[in-house]
């Protein structure tokens, strides 16, 4: 009876460090991205501070709307890429914590949950590539 309750306490053990590290995960994509879009916002009201806001809600608004967009603004310095930085962030966080999924049910060669966790994320990569498609 010892030797199944010692199995029981290191299952439990395992799991819970697992849980640990994938709320880890979680929210220090929460905070990084929180980060970026606080600076991005900071960044971008100071800018606009001597000026109106109705550049904003202009349709010659230069908003980075793909990832080469925020990457030149990123690299012209300008606040607005580390704003669009930080929610693509974001959005990308759950994603992560479903690709940790996966490495941990491999590693626990808990075969059926890996393939659950595979379609999930299959299914959220699809996901991406459906919605810019149909734009």
């Amino acid at each position: 009876m010892s030797t199944k309750r010692q199995y029981i306490n290191k299952s439990n053990s395992h799991s819970r460090s697992i849980e640990i590290m994938v709320s880890f995960i979680l929210q220090l994509g929460v905070i990084v991205s929180g980060t970026l879009i606080i600076i991005g916002l900071l960044g971008f009201m100071n800018g606009l501070k001597n000026s109106s806001y109705m550049p904003l809600i202009s349709s010659n608004f230069n908003f980075p709307h793909s990832l080469k967009q925020m990457t030149y603004s990123l690299h012209q310095n300008q606040p607005i890429g580390l704003l669009v930085l930080g929610i693509i962030l974001l959005i990308l966080t759950p994603v992560f914590r479903v690709a940790t999924s996966i490495l941990i049910f491999l590693f626990k060669k808990d075969i059926p949950m890996t393939l659950v966790t595979l379609t999930v994320l299959i299914i959220l990569i699809a996901s991406f590539f459906i919605g810019t498609a149909s734009k």
